[in-house]
């Protein structure tokens, strides 16, 4: 007897869990159904009832049917008057069953109705709550807050790793409609929704604890960057306070300075390795692994940025870094209303860029007379022009000059917002024009979190590794040492474009390994090599370092000097000093491109016209 209450009880309390999880986990479709479960369930017990209170009551139907109705109403405060009807059905074991059974389903409806209208806050809560107990997933994304950005984030990585959880932290009070419009979409898509009881990092570092066996992410993607880096900090510093063993966590920060790699120390952050979300640095990244940008045997490159702002640096250290070759210069043409003053802080934090480029500075307004007749004068002697002021009469005009003189300029167009502007974007006048920058396209997964790019860097970073015997992974690199490897990974495509081929995923490099046997060749890509390498340094702040005889010393990471900042020639006199063949270094990496290329995934296949 106590056997058999236990195992009833068992039963009950499993069914209970079941619908709770179940409701938790299908939250959507519920919400959206649970009026019509109820009403289902509901008449199929006035049924029960009126077929109850008719065989009890043959002779009076009308009083069956009123009292089938009061019962039933019993049934929303999860009470029955089975009893009432018991005499009447006692030879019927089946009404016995349908009857239980309607009855149960009916509770655990109007039970979970009843949650429901908690919130689906509190329903992810309770399913998270199983999740921590039994999970199949692998991995897990934790977001500090829930924006647009985050949200756009989060809808590709669930199509990239349908196996994953996504996790939303929002204020415990709820805000705006704009706000709970978010929060909805979130709920909908399946992502768990948690309000802040505490402290942002005991709560991340809470729910670190509880999977630290899957993969974790954290984002960090408030749009107040000294937010993020701080919120980061104290989840680093919880972490040494609470000593518990824990994998090593990707960590990515959004962040709107250039010049991150400064504020984000890899050494501060032991337990994670860190990544920026710099959307400027993403739309030039993004345009550049896209675009193929022709490099011409003509001495001269030349090149007009109109307008400077944040995404202007990032497109002239990619200009300069990935267009240099022997026997060439890069002459940049700066244009806008006070020019000098806007880009004083850029070229002021990188004293010796004009090394690897010549830069014209010219002021004038937009959208004056002045402004249209130097670009009619300038437009048909550019090879490029990059437009970032998102000033679409300025830009229309720029278009209309360049088909007026039949100039060959190739123009490429930054606009951070342009759904705003779809329809014109795509209309004919527009139609030569490369645009980048829409920020909508830049949170993908492919482009933050797996990105081939990084898997190429990653290759590159184990070349130099083996190379130079470096024992440290990818993740204990400096960012800037990363950033360093990006760069070289970002050029690769425009030297082989140079030479003929292209890198795709693949296997075979025969190609290659077949055209880096002329001697010619090779030479030509190991000096280019060097100059990418000097252009790199130079447009991120670095200057040559002075040959002291008496104390030699090849670099000077806090000053940010290097002995190797030369011309290619000048490398052997300084590999006497050390005793080290530094134009080796760059030979040595043209001749193993393909092998790198190779074990990173990628193939080489002849470029077609």
């Amino acid at each position: 007897m106590i056997y058999t209450q236990i195992v009833i009880l068992g039963i009950s309390v499993a069914l209970i869990i079941g619908s709770i999880f179940l409701v938790s986990k299908f939250q959507t479709w519920f919400v959206k159904n649970r009026l019509l479960l109820l009403s289902i369930f509901l008449f199929s017990g006035l049924l029960l009832y009126a077929v109850g209170y008719l065989l009890k009551y043959p002779h009076s139907e009308v009083s069956a049917i009123l009292m089938a109705i009061f019962s039933t109403g019993r049934m929303l405060v999860l009470e029955n008057d089975f009893e009432s009807i018991a005499s009447g059905v006692a030879d019927f074991p089946q009404f016995h069953f349908l009857f239980a059974l309607v009855m149960t389903l009916s509770m655990l409806t109007v039970g979970m109705v009843a949650l429901s209208y908690t919130g689906y806050r509190v329903l992810c809560k309770i399913q998270l709550g199983f999740l921590k107990i039994v999970t199949w997933k692998k991995q897990v994304f934790i977001f500090s807050e829930l924006n647009e950005r985050a949200l756009i984030l989060a809808k590709d990585i669930k199509l990239q790793h349908k196996k994953s959880i996504l996790i939303f932290f929002v204020p415990a009070i709820e805000e705006e409609e704009a706000q709970l419009e978010l929060e909805k979409e979130a709920s909908q898509k399946g992502f768990f929704v948690i309000s802040l009881q505490n402290d942002l990092a005991k709560e991340v570092m809470s729910l670190c604890r509880q999977f630290r066996k899957k993969k974790l992410f954290l984002f960090f993607i408030s749009e107040e960057e000294m937010c993020n880096i701080a919120n980061c900090s104290e989840v680093a510093e919880t972490y040494h306070k609470k000593k518990f063993l824990m994998k090593e966590i990707d960590t990515y920060l959004w962040i709107h300075s250039n010049d991150y790699a400064v504020l984000l120390n890899q050494e501060n952050y032991q337990f994670m390795e860190i990544h920026a979300i710099n959307e400027s640095e993403l739309a030039v990244r993004k345009l550049f692994s896209e675009m193929m940008l022709t490099t011409k045997e003509e001495a001269q490159l030349k090149v007009c940025l109109v307008g400077f702002h944040h995404i202007a640096e990032h497109i002239l250290k990619n200009i300069i870094s990935l267009l240099q070759a022997q026997n060439r210069t890069i002459k940049i043409i700066l244009l806008q209303e006070d020019v000098v003053n806007q880009s004083a802080v850029f070229f002021n934090q990188n004293p010796e860029i004009a090394k690897v480029a010549e830069f014209s500075f010219v002021e004038k307004k937009e959208n004056t007379k002045e402004y249209f007749l130097y670009l009619e004068e300038l437009i048909s002697s550019l090879d490029y022009v990059f437009y970032v002021n998102q000033n679409l009469t300025a830009l229309t005009e720029l278009y209309r000059l360049k088909q007026r003189n039949c100039a060959k300029t190739k123009i490429c167009c930054y606009f951070a917002e342009k759904p705003e502007y779809e329809k014109m974007l795509s209309t004919k006048p527009f139609a030569g024009i490369h645009f980048f920058g829409n920020w909508q396209e830049l949170y993908v997964d492919d482009l933050i979190i797996d990105e081939k790019l990084d898997c190429l860097a990653k290759g590159f970073h184990k070349y130099y590794s083996e190379l130079y015997q470096d024992e440290r992974r990818w993740e204990d690199i400096s960012l800037f040492e990363k950033q360093s490897n990006r760069a070289l990974a970002l050029s690769i495509q425009t030297k082989l474009q140079g030479i003929g081929l292209c890198y795709k995923v693949g296997t075979s490099i025969a190609l290659y390994e077949e055209k880096i046997k002329e001697k010619e060749l090779l030479l030509q890509l190991t000096k280019e090599e060097h100059l990418r390498w000097n252009a790199f340094y130079f447009s991120n702040g670095w200057r040559t370092l002075a040959l002291d005889l008496k104390n030699p010393v090849n670099k000077k990471a806090v000053t940010k000097e290097h002995i190797c900042l030369v011309s290619f020639e000048e490398l052997i006199t300084i590999g006497e000093v050390f005793g080290k063949d530094y134009q080796e270094a760059d030979r040595h990496l043209m001749i193993n491109l393909g092998k790198v290329l190779q074990q990173a995934g990628f193939g080489i296949e002849k470029l077609k016209s």
